[in-house]
């Protein structure tokens, strides 16, 4: 039986808020109060000819998150255009097409049950006898249609893009059988819960992924079509730390060619570190040096002033300076890796390096805001990123993750330092003839209805700080890592 969504009385309409692409997969409505519960169907432009209906996931007050051309063609409508529950050419085809199927496979049970009354096998059964055999066939039935359903779950949109699933375990299986090319093509979306709230995710790889269990063989990989909040890719770093601890007292460190001194009056315990959040666009003698017990201590000892000189014992062994301001474009370590692979009730973010200070993401791991059924068919995969070739010497990290974000190669950009085990993703490359960083529509995401920056995992080698990411044009380019971009991640089902 094919799914049929609720209709509405009247079939109130509102207005778009603003522009939409063709692209876009969120929209912001003027009052969406007066539209139906989510899952369901929508028409844009419904007093037009040449409507849209979309298939309407969810809604976060006013911005509804849907998938287009449902039936129709996806196009760019103006603010203003109606949009409502209209009855549309799906409802009534899946109507008739329900119907027909009722009464192509309907069983009179009246009927066999006479039938076994008079003979089975040139044998006379009493009307007892008939009964009991006509119950068994009823659930046996019972049985064979939810079967049936549950399969037809999975067939039924094979094809039209939209995969709409009663349970993750049939994906799964599917996948282990080697059967997922049969079932899915690049390019189908699922609808995801994240936070209770549904969300689309598309299917840009089948195969691609090679799981790090060996007894695996198959993988099918999502990734969210938009934004799901926005996030630091790493924080700030540390300048200093105290392996034995320092004492009380005066101290320098240098930084391009120029001492800078301090004088600190409560020691820092071993373990501890010195902080120099010097931002952009500010004069160094400005910033304060930040003590701090730990590495992962919020609270600091004191705040101390700096001034130009040499005086007491020289810091030796410091940080990146850049890193110190702008934060560290090494993914394997980041705090955004981090969180997006916790399943933790309660994240507790936990330093990589003595430099590291701490990041502040949700309450909960990432994977535990997700819905618990994906997760327990998810499986980590080998993945591979560069390091930057300033104060990591090149080279790359090849790490095993259930939740990662994208490179810039894997999106159809450019080669980004060594990029070996790397390949772009065919739902990305089915949309241009070659390798390209321009603006492109096909990499654009939403958060809140707006185009949004969303970080890559890949660093600006050349420096110790720039993360790659995508701009609101689909442009590649990067940004400090302590900057609160859009996150898309990408999840693989083994």
């Amino acid at each position: 039986m094919e799914i049929m969504y609720k209709g509405q009385v009247n079939s109130p309409q509102t207005n778009l808020v603003n522009d939409i692409t063709a692209i876009q997969t969120t929209i912001e409505v003027v009052d969406a109060s007066v539209l139906p519960t989510a899952p369901n169907i929508l028409v844009i432009g419904g007093d037009t000819t040449t409507s849209e209906t979309v298939y309407y996931a969810s809604a976060t007050g006013n911005v509804l998150t849907v998938i287009r051309a449902y039936e129709g063609t996806a196009q760019i409508w103006a603010s203003g255009v109606t949009i409502g529950r209209n009855f549309t050419a799906y409802d009534y085809n899946t109507l008739v097409d329900n119907v027909d199927e009722v009464n192509t496979t309907k069983i009179n049970t009246a009927q066999i049950a006479n039938n076994l009354t008079e003979t089975v096998a040139g044998k006379v059964l009493d009307a007892t006898q008939g009964k009991i055999i006509n119950d068994n066939l009823t659930a046996h039935k019972a049985d064979y249609t939810a079967l049936v359903t549950e399969v037809d779950e999975v067939k039924r949109t094979v094809g039209m893009g939209l995969i709409d699933v009663d349970s993750w375990d049939i994906v799964q299986q599917i996948v282990r059988d080697g059967n997922a090319s049969k079932y899915f093509n690049v390019g189908d979306q699922f609808i995801v819960p994240y936070k209770s709230v549904n969300y689309v995710a598309d299917v840009i790889g089948i195969n691609h992924d090679i799981p790090t269990d060996v007894t695996k063989t198959h993988s099918l990989t999502l990734q969210f079509h938009d934004c799901l909040l926005n996030a630091q890719f790493s924080n700030s770093q540390a300048l200093y730390y105290a392996t034995a601890g320092l004492a009380a007292g005066t101290y320098y460190f240098t930084y391009s060619g120029v001492n800078y001194q301090f004088t600190l009056t409560s020691p820092v315990p071993a373990g501890g570190q010195l902080a120099f959040p010097w931002v952009y666009n500010t004069e160094i003698l400005t910033t304060k040096i930040v003590s701090y017990a730990s590495k992962l201590a919020t609270a600091p000892i004191e705040s101390i002033s700096i001034i130009i000189g040499g005086a007491g014992t020289q810091l030796i062994e410091l940080n990146h300076m850049d890193r110190c301001r702008y934060g560290s474009n090494n993914y394997k370590d980041s705090g955004i890796r981090q969180w997006l692979n916790s399943n933790d009730e309660a994240f507790v973010w936990q330093s990589k390096t003595n430099y590291d200070r701490p990041s502040t993401y949700e309450t909960k791991g990432f994977l535990k805001l997700l819905d618990p059924d994906l997760v327990a068919v998810l499986g980590s995969v080998n993945k591979q990123v560069a390091r930057n070739t300033v104060n990591e010497s090149g080279g790359q990290d090849t790490f095993s993750d259930k939740i990662f974000l994208l490179s810039r190669k894997e999106i159809y950009g450019a080669n980004e330092g060594v990029v070996i085990g790397e390949s772009v993703y065919p739902y990305y490359s089915q949309f241009a003839a070659a390798v390209t960083d321009a603006a492109v529509p096909w990499r654009i995401k939403y958060l809140t209805g707006s185009p949004r920056y969303w970080w890559l995992r890949s660093p600006y080698v050349s420096n110790s700080y720039t993360t790659r990411y995508v701009g609101t044009t689909g442009l590649v380019v990067g940004t400090s890592a302590t900057s609160s971009y859009g996150i898309a991640p990408a999840c693989v089902i083994v």
